[in-house]
């Protein structure tokens, strides 16, 4: 829908008439007329150089120190005529102003009452406002809205006020400026809900980064360990002995040994293993007794194995390898060195045996002796291990690859970490 220009050559939509005394509300009302959207459909092609596009803002003017001798001068007569309507700001300040009624006078004679608005200000009390003398023998003629009594023109006069400038239905520009409100207040939240994403998402990688800083990790599991285990956290006897990536995950993981007292036996303290599942969420994927502090290598398949010590050959520590698979350490076999640092030596690999929930202690062959690694010209243990082996038993734990020798472990004490070998014709199966 187009809107035909009252003359040819209008430049403005409106012009604002009002009293010096109302400046402030003049003033309010114009820069809410020139940021009114004006459907595209609605606005005018601008037909003079100097108007803005197809919004054209209504004309501000203020009362002159000194009054017109009965006649507007060029200057304002100009304006009134480039204007397709006029608004009028109705108070009693308006209604006595000689400078007021004359423009609506000139406004009425060359543009007739149909795109004339009145809004009145001030205050309410009376059925119509104080009018300016050039209107009060028109009647009802003239549109007006009554703003007295407000603090401002609220949003439905401003559409009202515009519909006349345009002169077009008031029906239809409200639901217009409605939807565009709708479109306009749904684009924000729109927008907030990104903004609050993208803030959101970027707080969360900042507490995930500072939930991931390797102090920040070690001292979450310190208090969890603590309260888990009823101990201080900067108890000395509870050492974490290494922190690292067991699982490749990007998370530290723990390996504690406990000193505490309770915690310690005849073959040594508690040592377990702990994965992190998440910052504040551990599994315990090990539990052990020794006092050697673990190592971790990487294996040929790319996962870690976890080495300690369980079991020792007459003081010669017998390596336990384990290694992670999912939520739990399993043994993959031991390794003996006989002697030489664990860095630097061939190990005898032993096989592990499989576990007997309710294994029977294995008995020796009367001529059998238990040896300090395996081989037939080797040291046999101490005399009362080989006593306590054929009163008490033995337990195999493990066997080396060519079937020949079996790593057994003293079932007398079973905190005892006492283990030897034995060939296989030693030993009753």
């Amino acid at each position: 829908m187009s809107v035909p220009q009252a003359r040819t050559g209008a430049r403005y939509w409106a012009f604002l008439s009002y009293s010096r005394a109302d400046l402030r509300t003049a003033r309010s009302l114009q820069r809410r007329l020139e940021r009114f959207a004006v459907p595209p459909a609605l606005q005018r092609p601008p037909r003079e150089r100097g108007t803005r596009g197809g919004r054209r803002g209504p004309r501000v003017r203020g009362e002159p120190d000194r009054a017109a001798a009965g006649m507007l001068d060029e200057r304002l007569r100009s304006a009134i005529d480039a204007s397709a309507a006029m608004v009028l700001l109705a108070s009693p300040d308006s209604a006595r102003s000689r400078y007021v009624d004359l423009e609506v006078e000139h406004f009425l004679r060359t543009r007739g009452v149909d795109r004339l608005a009145i809004v009145a200000i001030g205050e309410g009390g009376q059925c119509h406002p104080p009018l300016p003398a050039a209107l009060r023998e028109l009647g009802e003629g003239p549109l007006w809205i009554d703003c007295r009594d407000q603090p401002e023109v609220g949003r439905r006069a401003l559409v009202r006020i515009a519909a006349a400038v345009l002169g077009v239905d008031f029906d239809l520009l409200w639901g217009r400026h409605r939807r565009r409100r709708q479109r306009i207040l749904a684009a924000w939240v729109a927008f907030v809900v990104l903004v609050a994403a993208i803030v959101g998402g970027a707080l969360w990688k900042q507490n995930l980064a500072e939930q991931r800083r390797p102090e920040r990790q070690v001292a979450d599991f310190r208090e969890w360990f603590a309260e888990e285990h009823d101990v201080e956290v900067d108890d000395p006897s509870v050492l974490i002995a290494r922190t690292d990536d067991l699982n490749g995950d990007g998370l530290i993981d723990y390996v504690v040994q406990n000193h505490s007292p309770r915690f310690c036996g005849s073959a040594g303290c508690q040592m377990t293993v702990h994965v992190t599942k998440s910052p504040g969420d551990y599994r315990e994927v090990l539990s052990a007794l020794g006092d050697t502090t673990p190592r971790v290598r990487t294996a040929a398949d790319g996962r870690a194995q976890i080495i300690i010590t369980e079991l020792q050959v007459e003081r010669e520590p017998v390596y336990s390898v384990y290694s992670l698979q999912g939520d739990r350490a399993v043994l993959n076999g031991y390794e003996f060195c006989d002697g030489a640092y664990f860095e630097y030596c061939t190990p005898t690999s032993i096989e592990p045996r499989p576990d007997d929930p309710t294994p029977e202690p294995t008995r020796l062959a009367p001529d059998a002796v238990l040896r300090q690694k395996p081989d037939s010209t080797a040291p046999a243990v101490a005399p009362e291990r080989q006593e306590v082996g054929r009163a008490k038993g033995l337990r195999v734990v493990g066997v080396l690859p060519d079937r020949q020798w079996y790593l057994v472990h003293f079932v007398a004490n079973v905190e005892d970490n006492s283990a030897a070998f034995v060939p296989a014709d030693g030993l009753q199966l």
